[in-house]
């Protein structure tokens, strides 16, 4: 068949043929384009969760209790907003609020990189109050580690105010046993040992005894995300 047929019927082809000829300074794709931002991570950061909801629903609750049982008050309410958690706590006595997982997270590859994060109300009655975290172990009591609110969170309002603590903002000495820590009870000897991040299955918030108003408080949004 006569070039000019073949150019004829065919010309796709024809300025494909053509365009390999060009010079290697003027193909348009002859430098690739610059990975994106998201291919910059490497794969174990991208295997890293951003965000991990804490009770994200009831079946994964194991149990929860309050101290004293007969003077502290907690209710766990699902939601289309998720899970909001109410407590109310007696004046001037150590009291605690606290709910158990079914299965333990583990957060020790993590603790310098997430946070923990809530919402509480009434913003005014945080500072009384601190934040716990409790493994699990195999055997033995579980360990304890807190902070304090009145260090992290604005102590004045009746609305919403969102908490931010960086897990390692949490002291790795504890106490094995959260009843040792009232005011009238002396620590024993030997009690502390290193919380284990790896096996942490319980939260709880703990009013120390100061003169907390009798008032109900809640809590939101109750996550470990990154910083």
């Amino acid at each position: 068949m006569p070039p000019s047929l073949f150019i004829r019927f065919w010309p796709g082809l024809a300025l494909l043929s053509a365009c390999s000829h060009l010079p290697a300074d003027l193909s348009t794709f002859s430098h690739p384009p610059a990975p994106s931002s998201a291919s910059l991570e490497s794969a174990e950061d991208r295997a890293k969760p951003r965000k991990i909801i804490l009770l994200e629903s009831p079946r994964h609750l194991q149990t929860e209790s309050v101290y004293p049982p007969m003077m502290t008050r907690q209710k766990l309410v699902w939601g289309g907003d998720g899970m909001e958690w109410h407590m109310r706590f007696p004046s001037r006595r150590y009291a605690y609020a606290t709910f158990v997982l079914k299965r333990p997270i583990d957060l020790a590859s993590y603790r310098n990189e997430m946070r923990l994060v809530f919402r509480i109300r009434p913003a005014r009655l945080a500072g009384f109050l601190s934040i716990a975290l409790l493994d699990r172990p195999v055997s033995g009591p579980p360990a304890l580690s807190d902070v304090w609110l009145l260090d992290v969170a604005p102590p004045s309002g009746d609305g919403w105010t969102t908490v931010s603590i960086p897990l390692s903002s949490f002291p790795s000495g504890t106490l094995a046993d959260a009843m040792a820590a009232e005011a009238d009870v002396e620590t024993p000897a030997g009690i502390h040992r290193d919380l284990d991040w790896s096996r942490i299955q319980e939260i709880r918030f703990v009013s120390q005894g100061g003169r907390i108003p009798s008032e109900d408080i809640l809590v939101r949004d109750l996550r470990i995300q990154r910083l």
